[in-house]
């Protein structure tokens, strides 16, 4: 849940395992965009926060009293879950927990949870993304060491929907050190994963193989989902390559995403999609799930 508040810049701010991103919004429109790497032994990633936070403010972002943060992968469970409908008046969040802790064994979880298909009758189906909560408590700890209040942790699997604004998509973000995909049907999210990878690792026919993967995992799961456009986002300098080669091995629109027109923009914005998917939540002042 996210309370409203009214700032003047909306920060985002996403954490992976080799950088901390900021996004400062402005009514709508991206004021600075900063990345700081996080380099093992040299800079932390609470130092990063720091960093990040110091270099909006050297871009004239004053007011960081207001901050959404993306919550890391690394910490994450993804699934489907059947519950009953929000109408019965179960507690779905509780039900999810419960499921989970039993089935993956996993505790202190933060849940969000998304229907994706109510039938006529019988239960409903889920998308539930859960975070452990210390990885949670650590994000708040290094937001408040800045002296910015952190109001609310975005899944990324809705972050970098709402940044893409597309009903229906796949998402395949290149990180240094992983590779996510995030699938979004009808505007809410029905698959959300990431793998370990090297850069040397990283190629055309690697992520081919993966988004071939999603396909029939949806395609099993959903039958009339299909995939219907391919944004590829985030920093990898292989990101033009294999955005070129996925747009040759399947016939569907397939685009880089980038800082919106009009916006700040930062080594062509590639790398900020989650950052920014998380500040335009913040801007929007609504209750979320």
């Amino acid at each position: 849940m996210m309370r409203h508040r009214t700032a003047r810049n909306q920060i985002g701010l996403e954490v992976t395992g080799s950088a901390v991103r900021a996004v400062a919004v402005r009514q709508g429109k991206v004021a600075a965009a900063v990345s700081v790497p996080i380099v093992h032994q040299e800079v932390s990633r609470s130092d990063a926060v720091l960093r990040a936070f110091a270099a909006l403010e050297r871009k004239g972002i004053t007011s960081l009293e207001s901050c959404v943060a993306v919550a890391p992968m690394g910490g994450m469970t993804n699934t489907v879950l059947e519950l009953p409908p929000r109408s019965s008046g179960a507690p779905i969040e509780a039900l999810a927990a419960a499921e989970l802790t039993r089935g993956a064994g996993a505790t202190g979880l933060e849940i969000a949870v998304f229907p994706v298909r109510t039938p006529e009758s019988g239960p409903t189906e889920y998308f539930v993304t859960a975070v452990q909560r210390d990885a949670v408590l650590s994000l708040v700890e290094d937001v408040a060491a800045v002296g910015t209040e952190l109001i609310a942790i975005d899944a990324p699997v809705t972050a970098y929907a709402r940044a893409c604004s597309s009903a229906n998509c796949l998402i395949v973000v290149l990180e240094q050190q992983a590779i996510a995909f995030h699938a979004v049907h009808d505007g809410l999210p029905i698959l959300s994963r990431s793998s370990p990878i090297t850069p040397r690792a990283l190629s055309g026919d690697a992520v081919i193989a993966e988004i071939d993967r999603c396909a029939r995992y949806l395609s099993t799961y959903r039958a009339d989902t299909a995939i219907e456009e391919i944004v590829v986002a985030g920093p990898a300098p292989q990101l033009q390559d294999v955005a070129r080669d996925i747009g040759r091995e399947f016939d569907v629109r397939v685009r880089r995403w980038g800082l919106p027109e009009g916006s700040a923009r930062a080594a062509g914005g590639v790398e900020y999609a989650g950052a920014f998917g998380a500040a335009i939540w913040g801007m929007s002042g609504k209750d979320a799930a």
